[in-house]
């Protein structure tokens, strides 16, 4: 989590951030729209919400 943090508060364009990452960030309920192109986040968004029903 502190790489996270630190990554989120430095410039994006070249820093690494892994897939796991961006998943627990929006199966909590995060924020993930800056990190991964629109669609993507649109279909981490439904699988989430689909797998809570």
């Amino acid at each position: 989590m502190a790489h996270i943090n630190k990554t989120l508060s430095e410039t994006t364009e070249y820093s690494f951030l892994s897939s796991s990452n961006v998943k627990e960030i929006a199966q909590f309920g995060g924020y993930i729209c800056h990190l991964v192109p629109e669609n993507v986040a649109r279909g981490i968004y439904r699988y989430y919400r689909e797998s809570q029903s």
